[in-house]
């Protein structure tokens, strides 16, 4: 079936309620004249035409709601990921300067807290205290 173009003139309010990009200023025209021409109840028509937009629209909204959810949760996960891969570096550096003054001036204690993000002060915080007379760690 050809489709034809018409010009006509609306009121404010209607114009815009059709601009709006939920709206499919066509196909409501179109299902309303459709429904003129086979002496369908306007009013029924309009209501009914309506119903159904305003169940597309919430379906539409559902369906960007879940796509929402799913983003969040993608990013909360993506959060969970990296702080895991922040501890396992931290824990990788503290491991690395067991033997290390534990001096946050020490230049290698501040070169693993550049490289894994931290300042030197938390790295040596986490690094425990080291037993003197074994030289093992009393807070592990």
């Amino acid at each position: 079936m050809s489709k034809e173009r018409r010009t006509v003139t609306l009121e404010k309010d209607i114009d815009d309620y059709l601009a709006q990009d939920h709206v499919n200023a066509s196909g409501l025209v179109n299902d309303l004249v459709k429904r003129h021409m086979n002496g369908d109840s306007s009013d029924g028509a309009i209501r009914e035409f309506r119903i159904q937009q305003l169940k597309e629209e919430a379906n539409e909204y559902a369906s960007r709601a879940e796509r929402k959810r799913s983003e969040a949760e993608r990013l909360k996960q993506a959060a969970s990921e990296e702080k895991r891969e922040k501890q396992a570096d931290i824990q990788e550096a503290v491991e690395q300067l067991s033997d290390a003054p534990r001096d946050p001036t020490n230049p290698a204690v501040k070169m693993q807290a550049r490289r894994v993000g931290v300042e030197p002060e938390e790295l040596v915080g986490r690094m425990g205290d080291k037993d003197e007379t074994s030289g093992d760690f009393k807070s592990l």
